[in-house]
């Protein structure tokens, strides 16, 4: 199954995205060192990657939360069957986690952008 993408992000160049993700955790705060790229040997980086990008984007906080969390179960849903219920609890902490945490990130990422669009 393909992961949900807006369209921007399929668009964008690697070094138009590499502005914005920076996979799993916020950037430069304690949750980078401690949210890791992977799920149990799965690498979700990419709909990490994908959640900031949306967060940048000005796609709504509630819609981007709920894409990451498909994303990370479509990524998990790809190993090993036996492993996938621990997998799909540590999507759900993920989820939980930009619900209640992530406001500060989210508007941290959208004045960013602000700020790069005045500078030119």
């Amino acid at each position: 199954m393909d992961l949900f993408i807006p369209d921007s992000y399929r668009r964008a160049k690697p070094h138009e995205r590499a502005r914005y993700c920076n996979g799993c955790g916020g950037a430069g705060s304690w949750t980078s060192w401690m949210v890791p790229n992977s799920i149990w040997g799965i690498c979700v980086a990419p709909a990490c990657n994908i959640h900031d990008w949306a967060y940048a984007h000005g796609t709504g906080k509630t819609r981007a939360d709920l894409m990451l969390l498909c994303n990370l179960l479509i990524l998990c849903s790809c190993g090993s069957k036996w492993l996938y219920p621990l997998r799909a609890l540590r999507c759900l902490t993920y989820y939980l986690a930009v619900t209640i945490w992530g406001r500060k990130f989210y508007g941290r990422k959208i004045a960013e952008k602000v700020r790069r669009r005045k500078r030119g």
